[in-house]
């Protein structure tokens, strides 16, 4: 049986704006959101500018605007894909004109999106890669070994939650720091959960350096004996 993707795209006040459909709810917010970031001249949205690129202040800018995020069948879809899009205008050329009977709002999209990663989610494989490390340790050469590989643990979730930040916001963090006319980059205008990423990178770098010390050094203790 033929399976049909997921269509999402645009309401404004009840009206399906034509030109915007995406099978990737991501893409269409990313979208969507660098469009009213180009046309607002809405103080409020313009002052969300300064926040740190996430989804969050990216749905905010979207609400903001008026726009809500709806589910396609995907015989509409087809017919206003390829249709010009408009953020501001009412013109009806803008909007479909034919039934909405089979479109769907999508309600709480915050708490949607954060069923795909539990809100633990972190914490979980933190404490699971810890104790595979260590379990790992403990086999080759007893719990000193298993402590000096589980302390590197928190270095390597700091370097996956950074990559899942990364990856998620790439696109934002872009559009935040480079300047297409004078082609520079404003690395004063990083996110600060880059910096915070960056101070977590040098503590578990840290902690698992001393703690590799000091498991060296009992290590060494123990042989003499």
């Amino acid at each position: 049986m033929t399976e049909f993707p997921t269509y999402y795209g645009i309401l404004d006040n009840n009206e399906l704006r034509v030109g915007f459909v995406y099978t990737s709810l991501p893409k269409l917010i990313d979208s969507v959101n660098e469009a009213i970031i180009e046309v607002t001249n809405d103080e409020e949205i313009l002052a969300l500018l300064n926040e740190p690129p996430t989804l969050e202040r990216d749905l905010d800018i979207i609400e903001m605007h008026g726009f809500e995020i709806c589910e396609l069948p995907a015989y509409i879809a087809e017919d206003i894909q390829f249709e010009e899009p408009a953020l501001v205008s009412m013109e009806d050329k803008y909007f479909y004109n034919g039934s909405l009977k089979f479109v769907k709002k999508i309600e709480n999209l915050r708490t949607k999106w954060g069923q795909f990663m539990p809100t633990n989610f972190f914490e979980i494989l933190a404490f699971s890669i810890m104790i595979g490390l260590f379990i790992i340790g403990y086999i080759r050469d007893g719990y000193l070994e298993g402590l000096k590989l589980s302390s590197y643990s928190f270095l390597l979730i700091t370097t996956i939650g950074f990559l899942i930040y990364y990856m998620t916001n790439a696109q934002s963090i872009e559009k935040l720091i480079y300047d297409p006319v004078t082609k520079e980059i404003s690395f004063n205008k990083l996110p600060t959960e880059i910096y915070g990423f960056g101070f977590l990178f040098l503590l578990s770098f840290l902690v698992g350096f001393t703690i590799e010390i000091y498991v060296n050094s009992k290590q060494k203790k123990e042989k003499r004996n």
